[in-house]
């Protein structure tokens, strides 16, 4: 049996005639599919869908779902084309359908025709990368395509809308395009897979490109759903082993005693774990530092109460003052935040510790190489009716900026986080949020009003949860810091008042430089005048309002002439002590 096979595409409304011419043995089943006109949002490089960066926890990344039309098409320049040429009339093109298509537009396809769908990802690291296409038409379940997988030479992993703008995408092999793998024939027959497994090296970033290839011969319809899935293993290769909570070093102690493991730093990089996006890091990093982190987990399984001791050594090309780490309790989707040291030298006890996991995030620069090692040590608890702290019960703590002049109040969460904790937030002034980290605005009536802010954080893993409630005090009007005097003259040895004034009752103040000051706390401290002149400045703290000024003290120069001849008379500054 022979099958012709032709499309219309872009089909406007009205009133058709199927004419099919043959001879008297020509025997005719004509079939029509009629299917909605529209463009797939990822056909061509420039368009493709952006499934980001995929960490190497083995989880699935999906793109949005795409469709194939009779519109989809490919370009003549795309990768491993052989003749993308689509006839309109009797002329062939060199390029992908007309756009926009002209009404009724016959498309005659041939086997080495194209239609073919774009997706990208970023990787880092070593690991197996898993891609797979889900096909979803109704009815249609089983369908396969062909599909390609190509790394590029560009070195822009922004989002991929960044690496548009700055012209940092490939579409051609020419550019850099490298054919990573490719679904292949079995049996001699076009029976693909639509899963592709391959393996990454090296410790750089790559970003790949998924072209996805469609097509229907059949009279199945045309219009065809799909989504595409990526996820990536981690290999322990490279030192990539012990780069995320997830994946961290492990050793466990189930009575009294110690341990050690260490790790391959190379390939570690930033992460997602707790805290890494930069929201609460304590002593971990310095402003603008550029870091990587490494996971320790410690278990204790024992039974007995214990005084537990953590300390690193280090071999890496990085200082021992530039290596940080700090403790942190629960678990990886549940994580709440210790003790934090800031070298790896330095060495901390916790007392009084029950069973559980103990995780210890360690940061270093972003280029350093080397080995860094954990030594755990338990002993038997020093206080033996003491209580262990609840290692799953989260923390709840908060601190707030803003509020100064009746600006907005930026709530800065420091509690327990991970995909298991929530958080409630009651503000005070009738209004609630879910946010991590939300913002405020407030109204207050008097010049200073206190609100009452409540934060419950819970663990929906364990229903346990924790509630901390502190006073957000707003200001109404402009809070002032004043001078009595701001440029002051005095004679040497001579005892001068500074004094500042507030309009806020309850501000503190601190002067610096503090010699010579006999209250440098004090709203008026005493200053004895030496043989130069001198600059004060002051810090005044109203609540979360900060205010900064100066004062400055000029000394009177005293002329004392000593008269010998007159015309040997000299003069002299005297402002000795």
């Amino acid at each position: 049996m022979r099958h012709a096979y032709n499309e219309f595409c872009n089909v406007q409304p009205g009133k058709y005639t199927l004419v099919c011419l043959g001879d008297d043995a020509l025997l005719v089943r004509p079939g029509i599919t009629v299917e909605k006109s529209a463009n797939s949002a990822y056909d061509h490089a420039s368009k493709a869908a952006d499934i980001g960066f995929i960490p190497p926890t083995n989880t699935e990344k999906f793109s949005a779902d795409d469709v194939f039309y009779c519109t989809t098409a490919a370009q003549y320049t795309d990768p491993d084309t052989t003749d993308n040429y689509f006839f309109y009339g009797e002329k062939k093109l060199k390029t992908s359908y007309p756009y926009p298509m002209p009404a009724n537009f016959e498309l005659e396809r041939y086997s080495n025709s194209r239609r073919n769908l774009w997706y990208t990802f970023v990787c880092t690291a070593t690991g197996d990368i898993t891609v797979k296409v889900y096909p979803k038409t109704a009815g249609d379940e089983s369908a396969v395509y062909k599909i390609r997988i190509y790394s590029s030479d560009e070195k822009c992993f922004s989002s991929y809308a960044q690496a548009i703008k700055a012209g940092k995408i490939d579409s051609m092999q020419k550019q850099g395009l490298v054919k990573v793998v490719e679904n292949m024939y079995y049996n001699n027959e076009q029976n693909y897979t639509n899963t592709l497994t391959f393996q990454k090296k090296g410790c750089d970033s790559t970003r790949y490109y998924i072209v996805v290839d469609w097509s229907n011969y059949s009279l199945k319809p045309l219009n065809n759903l799909l989504s595409v899935g990526v996820k990536y293993n981690n290999v322990r290769f490279d030192g990539q082993d012990a780069d995320y909570c997830k994946n961290a070093q492990t050793l466990e102690l189930n009575t009294p005693g110690e341990k050690k493991i260490g790790t391959l730093i190379n390939c570690h990089t930033r992460g997602e774990s707790y805290g890494q996006d930069g929201s609460n890091m304590a002593c971990l990093v310095n402003d603008g530092q550029k870091y990587k982190t490494t996971w320790f987990r410690f278990k204790y399984s024992g039974s007995q109460k214990v005084d537990l001791s953590f300390k690193l050594e280090e071999n890496t090309t990085a200082h021992f003052s530039q290596i940080h780490y700090r403790v942190l309790y629960g678990t990886c989707d549940a994580m709440t935040p210790g003790p934090c040291v800031e070298n790896a030298l330095s060495y901390f006890k916790l007392d009084c510790m029950g069973p559980g996991d103990y995780y210890i995030q360690v940061v270093s620069p972003e280029d350093a190489t080397g080995t860094i090692s954990l030594f755990a040590k338990a002993e038997i608890s020093t206080y033996p009716i003491c209580k262990p702290i609840d290692l799953l019960k989260p923390l709840a703590n908060f601190s707030y900026t803003g509020g100064c002049n009746n600006s907005p109040v930026q709530f800065i969460n420091l509690s327990s986080a991970g995909e298991d904790i929530t958080y409630a937030w009651k503000f005070g002034n009738n209004t609630n949020s879910t946010n991590k980290n939300p913002i405020v605005q407030y109204k207050p009536k008097n010049f200073a009003d206190t609100f009452w802010v409540t934060l419950r954080v819970t663990n929906n893993e364990n229903k346990k949860y924790e509630e901390i409630e502190i006073p957000v005090i707003i200001f109404r009007d402009p809070v002032t810091l004043n001078f009595t005097r701001k440029n002051i003259y005095a004679n040497c040895g001579e005892k001068v008042q500074l004094e500042v004034k507030s309009n806020y009752a309850y501000a503190t103040f601190e002067w610096e430089p503090k010699e010579n000051l006999d209250n440098p706390y004090s709203a008026t401290p005493l200053f004895t005048t030496q043989n130069a002149d001198a600059s004060f400045g002051v810090i005044m703290r109203a609540e979360n309002c900060i205010l900064r000024d100066t004062v400055h003290i000029y000394m009177r120069i005293k002329r004392r002439y000593r008269f010998m001849r007159w015309r040997n008379r000299h003069s002299y500054g005297a402002c000795r002590l």
